[in-house]
């Protein structure tokens, strides 16, 4: 859809995902019999995924190359995504150093980007971390700009 778009540049698309949305971002960086489908089709209409971001997603298992440039923020607290501390993010990004930069918040929980009170859903912690915030925002923003032009 977005290389179809004349405001779109197809060549440099970007995906980035909080949560849920931030594991689906880690996928799309992957090349797996998953994702092949649709990054052919994207190749298609002249489009490529040029970069990726995902905030307390998760990472998962280093099974699939990471091949797409993937920037990951995850709060070292997060108990609500399977992060724990970014133990797997630190993984993908040892076995993918060339694609893979992860930055873990000391102090900082799921939706740490999130302004309001201390929530618990389902016995998980969400709180907002002002620093982690900023310091996100900025690292997306070089991290578009490295990928995007």
């Amino acid at each position: 859809m977005l290389a179809g778009r004349p405001d779109v540049r197809r060549d440099r698309i970007a995906v980035i995902g909080w949560s849920h949305g931030g594991a689906g971002a880690r996928v799309a960086a992957k090349d797996s019999p998953d994702t092949r489908p649709a990054r052919e089709k994207l190749a298609g209409v002249g489009g490529k995924l040029a970069a990726s971001i995902a905030l307390y997603g998760g990472c998962g298992t280093p099974e699939y190359p990471v091949i797409v440039p993937l920037l990951v923020l995850v709060g070292a607290l997060d108990d609500w995504a399977p992060v724990l501390g970014g133990a797997d993010c630190l993984v993908l990004a040892k076995a993918y150093p060339r694609f893979v930069i992860v930055q873990v918040y000391p102090g900082a929980y799921h939706g740490f980007d999130v302004p309001g009170d201390v929530t618990r859903s389902a016995g998980h912690i969400n709180a907002y971390n002002a620093e982690a915030t900023a310091d996100a925002r900025n690292r997306a923003t070089e991290f578009l700009r490295r990928y995007m032009q």
